[in-house]
């Protein structure tokens, strides 16, 4: 079957999802300015993903699909052709058509969708020099985007080159508008922020237009690198085991200082690169400086396996885990400070986590 809600459903196994957001409740008393309600929009952009995976067994060989846009008094007009994989944009669905999802291979309807309108609302402001004017806020995304399938789906790891690395295409789950309680399934949210969070698959999930730009991602990589190399030489005297949980604590302010300064810009400058290019510099000099002078310690041959240790137990252990305790702590109502999601409010909480704190 199909899903088109406004609660960021779980997609079925062969349905489609369509996730778009309430607009926030209004409250006058506490809003500089006046609200005023504007009329939808006719049209809206729509995003098409196929999730879906091939799988002769299940007599999908193709797993191709042909998305249809159905309007009252006309006849279907195919929006796209889509194997699984590939992706499409149309800018300008008309508001209140439907999407239908024909299986290529079944020859089958398998999923159906409308396209809602953008929602949003007019606020009078008032300038520096007492002049009003109206300003548009929009309370959900520009696309509305349908996946076809399901995008969980573990077969989906074996084949990595048909996944949607544009994070932009990725909307948060939102939590359920008229009870506030969490509307997805743990899996879903996992996901989500393993990939939006984790240090190494955020070179590869970058959203179009991100501040954090891929080049800086990597950069912030190989700074990790280096600095644990640096960490791994300087306690060579340690606990082999004490040694790498050491490591993967200090590891995580040096991080995310790292991204945190990745970002500032101003006027189209980055000038957080007076910061990250001396850091980055200072870590291979000092990764440099310190192997030379460690060279002749008797444990110095063995460092490349704790350094391995510390990178496995950060990327495979640590930050994985910690994201998905709090993403189960969120789900079970620390959703202010310490769980992951929509209503998380600590400030430091994205460039810290980005940097492996979960």
């Amino acid at each position: 079957g199909a899903t088109s809600t406004v609660s960021h459903p779980p997609a079925d196994a062969e349905g489609a999802t369509s996730t778009v957001s309430d607009p926030p409740s209004m409250d006058p008393e506490t809003q500089s300015g006046v609200v005023i309600d504007i009329p939808l929009e006719a049209k809206r952009a729509i995003y098409v993903f196929n999730a879906r995976v091939a799988n002769a067994k299940e007599g999908l060989p193709t797993a191709r699909c042909d998305v249809f846009v159905k309007s009252q008094g006309a006849d279907d007009i195919l929006l796209a052709s889509l194997a699984p994989g590939q992706k499409h944009g149309a800018p300008d669905v008309k508001a209140g058509d439907e999407l239908v999802a024909m299986c290529a291979d079944t020859k089958l309807e398998f999923a159906r969708c409308t396209v809602v309108a953008r929602q949003g609302y007019d606020k009078m402001k008032r300038s520096f020099s007492g002049k009003e004017f109206v300003k548009r806020k929009w309370t959900d995304p520009a696309e509305q985007k349908v996946v076809l399938g399901d995008w969980t789906n573990w077969r989906r790891l074996l084949t990595p080159r048909l996944l949607d690395y544009d994070m932009a295409h990725w909307d948060e789950p939102q939590d359920d508008p008229d009870s506030g309680k969490v509307a997805n399934l743990f899996v879903e949210r996992f996901l989500y922020y393993l990939v939006n969070r984790h240090q190494v698959l955020t070179c590869f999930f970058v959203g179009a237009g991100d501040s954090f730009s891929r080049n800086e991602r990597l950069a912030d990589l190989s700074h990790t690198l280096l600095w644990t190399w640096v960490l791994t030489v300087a306690f060579i005297d340690a606990n082999a085991a004490l040694r790498v949980f050491v490591i993967a604590l200090l590891m995580t302010p040096i991080s995310a200082l790292f991204q945190i300064f990745s970002r500032i810009s101003l006027c189209g400058v980055e000038w957080g690169r007076l910061v990250t290019i001396p850091l980055w510099l200072a870590a291979f000099i000092v990764a440099i400086v310190l192997s030379v002078s460690r060279s002749d310690h008797p444990a110095f041959s063995g460092l490349a396996g704790s350094f391995v240790a510390s990178l496995a137990f950060e990327w495979l252990l640590n930050r994985p885990a910690g994201i998905a305790l709090r993403v189960w702590l969120y789900g079970k109502g620390w959703n202010k400070r310490v769980g992951i999601g929509p209503k998380t409010k600590w400030w430091f909480d994205k460039a810290a986590a980005g940097a492996g704190m979960g």
